[in-house]
């Protein structure tokens, strides 16, 4: 069971105990670098009352998650934001082609080169709709009504501009698929970077546009000579 499923339970089996509290936080986020790197960081945070609650083992699941991330060879650090706590997984990846999942590609990018620019295509699912993780819980009406209020956010950050993409939204930079339980999430974009001698060429063709139309406007504004 990868960590995404493992995260699934764990907040489900929250939102179970939790009616519309909205007490966990999660984000899932791929930064893709300049160099074809990549940065991976995952973020799980819990109310703090959740954490200390008498009535639901708050220790038990940041123990689940931690694991969860730490066996996926995630870096972990605590993760502590206003009111809610939590562990934040990070890992750097080389290329973007190491993007895997131990259950699989879960996410992947390919590239494509042309003269002018480097055209990522990002391709990927994040499938709640069948996980094995709902088997160990009762399918019961209740069960099937939280799958919905659980909330799952994918971001990804590039270079670049976004051509097209199926994302939530768009926040600081970033495309934001808020994902759903009980679905299967496709994620689909497709980011275009400019190769840098297109963008040194531009800008140098924009300066000098400049330049001449700061000449004209200064010809353009000579007084004319009045014959004596």
């Amino acid at each position: 069971m990868s960590y995404v499923r493992k995260l699934a339970l764990y907040g489900l089996l929250l939102l179970m105990t939790l009616i519309f509290t909205g007490c966990i936080k999660t984000d899932y986020h791929v930064r893709l670098n300049k160099d074809d790197s990549v940065d991976v960081v995952v973020t799980i945070g819990l109310d703090q009352s959740i954490v200390d609650s008498k009535t639901l083992e708050g220790d038990e699941i940041m123990r689940g998650m931690f694991d969860s991330l730490a066996d996926q060879g995630f870096t972990i650090s605590d993760y502590v934001e206003e009111n809610f706590v939590g562990v934040r997984g990070t890992k750097h990846l080389a290329s973007y082609t190491d993007l895997i999942d131990t259950d699989g590609r879960v996410i992947g990018i390919t590239r494509d080169d042309s003269l002018f620019f480097h055209r990522y295509h990002i391709q990927g699912a994040f499938d709640l709709s069948t996980e094995d993780a709902y088997s160990e819980l009762a399918e019961d009406s209740l069960t099937k009504f939280f799958y919905d209020t659980f909330d799952l956010q994918f971001r990804l950050t590039a270079p670049g501009m976004a051509t097209n993409h199926n994302a939530t939204s768009s926040i600081d930079g970033a495309l934001v698929w808020e994902l759903k339980m009980a679905k299967n999430n496709l994620i689909l974009a497709e980011i275009l970077v400019l190769k840098p001698w297109v963008i040194i060429l531009a800008t140098l063709l924009g300066l000098g546009l400049l330049g001449g139309l700061a000449v004209l406007i200064k010809r353009g504004a000579r007084p004319v000579q009045k014959e004596s």
